[in-house]
């Protein structure tokens, strides 16, 4: 899993989450991410799941014009998470 969704998984470790505790399912990712991100991070995370794993994977409905600023923004996401875990 790469992008936000990937670096949350480390993020959550360093929020005691142990590694037989990170979901495999979206389900589970959902609720973790409820439960221990801020709001600017659930909506981030919501925003680059939508964008690059239901529109971008399930639905092939990629606007390539637009994809160097989707992945501007999916950096700035990461950059957040990893701040985050250093607080």
């Amino acid at each position: 899993m790469a992008g936000a969704l990937g670096a949350s998984y480390p993020f959550l470790l360093t929020r005691d989450v142990s590694e037989e505790e990170l979901p495999r399912k979206h389900q589970g990712k959902r609720y973790l991410v409820q439960t221990y991100m801020d709001c600017e991070m659930r909506r981030a995370y919501a925003d680059m799941w939508k964008s690059f794993h239901v529109d971008g994977y399930h639905d092939s409905i990629v606007d390539f014009d637009e994809m160097p600023a989707r992945l501007d923004e999916l950096e700035q996401s990461i950059e957040s998470i990893a701040a985050s875990r250093s607080e």
